[in-house]
């Protein structure tokens, strides 16, 4: 017979020198996206995807109740993935993790929400755009450069001004966005360094507009983003060094597209977005040098579009959002050369997952991978216990850990309430598995007192140290 168990699991990673670097051979580039999954307690917690496979990413020590990858950049050996963390108080903090370390950025304007939306790294230097916002709730334009931050101006007076992407080229920062004037109308545009570079419609008289991508290209500067001309219809289309170039309706006439984000290969131009004829579905999709192809989502979902978009050779790689009317709501994925592939969750299902970045890494070939994630990290804990037919009680805790790569072999042992310790054992991680779980039986005799036990799980993997929190276990009637 089972008795009734009152637990409680609290889950913290510590780990010392997590990231690890592998030597490879392959000529297939290295598709890292980045999001977040949901885990046990119902909370988003970061990660990665390395081609497909996830990777855990180290809580903040302090914001660590969920946290959320909203923009991927690399350089040489290192990976960044910009994003926030909750705390308890539902509070958003911004920052990045480089490689697997936590890197916090503080609100320029006080303790209020921020994240990181936007980053682009160049040699050392480290730049990171986000919404910050102020007393009044509003955000102000800026970015941070290696943790400081770079204030920017709205040309029009102190009103509104807000800083969506960042792009680089030699030593020339572009930070787009848009402006409010005084009427609080949106007006589209970037900061070349510190200068504010207007960009108009094709008409004059856009009733809103706004930069959210940016790319350079040699001298050639793009931005794509949203446009309403002055009869509130969205026009699609993006700009070439402040001159607008439209794109075509791939439906026909009353079609609402959208432009969202694009990427510049060679003399390509791609822009990601969305294409609805009248009421129907909208359907994701792309424009390749002003040419439509369209993207099919997964069996079931309708609405769809592109929000992030990058090319390597002749492989197009599209992150997007489909919506499941069935109670699931939107699912994210990526498509590659048009095919759809959703990442799953580590727990189990591809539902509650959201993929929002994007990078192609750009070590050389037969070089160093980027390293990322740690080589092992803790994804849930557990306990239960049973009365045995002799009158012994019986509890069995377990520890769920997640891999980056396997095979891997790790040494764990426990240790418990009572002081005692088991010995260290060792461990392997299959090749072709990404989780394992790892338990361990604690037997009582019957006259057991009915007291709070825990036992604690350490694992040495690759130089790295990783311990879970006490699972404890309060024995009951």
């Amino acid at each position: 017979m089972r008795e009734r168990i009152v637990f409680a699991v609290v889950l913290a990673v510590l780990l010392a020198a997590s990231a690890y670097a592998q030597t490879t051979a392959s000529t297939s580039p290295t598709i890292i996206t980045g999001g977040s999954y949901i885990d046990q307690t119902g909370h988003n917690q970061a990660c990665l995807w390395k081609d497909g496979v996830w990777v855990g990413l180290d809580k903040p020590s302090g914001p660590n109740k969920s946290s959320m990858v909203y923009s991927l950049a690399d350089s040489g050996p290192d990976l960044y993935a910009g994003g926030s963390a909750t705390d308890s108080s539902g509070l958003e903090f911004a920052g990045y993790w480089k490689n697997d370390a936590w890197v916090g950025l503080a609100n320029p304007h006080g303790v209020h929400r921020a994240a990181v939306i936007s980053l682009a790294v160049s040699g050392p230097d480290v730049y990171a755009c986000c919404y910050c916002f102020n007393d009044a709730g509003a955000d102000n334009a800026g970015y941070y450069k290696n943790g400081n931050w770079v204030a920017l101006a709205n040309p029009l007076g102190p009103y509104k001004a807000v800083v969506w992407t960042l792009a680089l080229s030699g030593a020339d920062v572009y930070a787009g966005g848009w402006i409010e004037n005084a009427s609080q109308m949106q007006k589209a545009g970037y900061w070349k360094n510190s200068a504010w570079v207007g960009l108009a419609g094709p008409n004059g008289n856009e009733h809103s507009s706004e930069v959210r991508s940016l790319a350079v290209s040699g001298q050639d500067v793009y931005a794509v983003g949203s446009l309403l001309d002055a009869r509130n219809v969205r026009l699609a289309g993006y700009w070439k060094n402040g001159a607008w170039v439209g794109l075509d309706k791939p439906s026909g006439p009353n079609v609402y597209n959208t432009a969202q984000v694009l990427t510049v290969s060679g003399s390509d131009v791609y822009v990601g977005g969305s294409s609805r004829k009248g009421s129907e579905p909208a359907i994701a999709g792309y424009w390749k040098n002003g040419a439509w192809v369209g993207l099919k989502g997964p069996e079931g979902t309708t609405d769809a579009s592109v929000t992030s978009i990058l090319v390597a050779g002749s492989e197009v790689y599209a992150i997007g959002t489909a919506y499941e009317p069935k109670g699931n709501g939107n699912l994210t994925g990526l498509w590659k050369d048009g095919t759809w592939n959703e990442p799953a969750n580590p727990r189990g299902s591809t539902y509650g997952v959201l993929v929002s970045s994007l990078v192609i890494l750009s070590a050389p070939v037969g070089g160093p991978e980027v390293s990322i994630g740690g080589p092992i990290t803790i994804a849930q804990a557990d306990a239960s216990q049973e009365k045995l037919a002799n009158g012994d009680i019986r509890v069995k805790f377990t520890v769920q850990i997640e891999v980056a790569a396997a095979p891997l072999t790790y040494d764990y042992h426990w240790e418990r309430s009572d002081g005692a310790k088991t010995k260290v054992m060792t461990a392997s991680v299959k090749e072709g598995s990404s989780s394992v779980f790892i338990s361990e039986t604690w037997q009582l005799g019957p006259k057991a007192e009915r007291k709070e036990l825990w036992e604690q799980l350490f694992i040495d993997v690759k130089d790295s140290h990783l311990s879970s929190e006490k699972i404890k276990v309060t024995l009951q009637e």
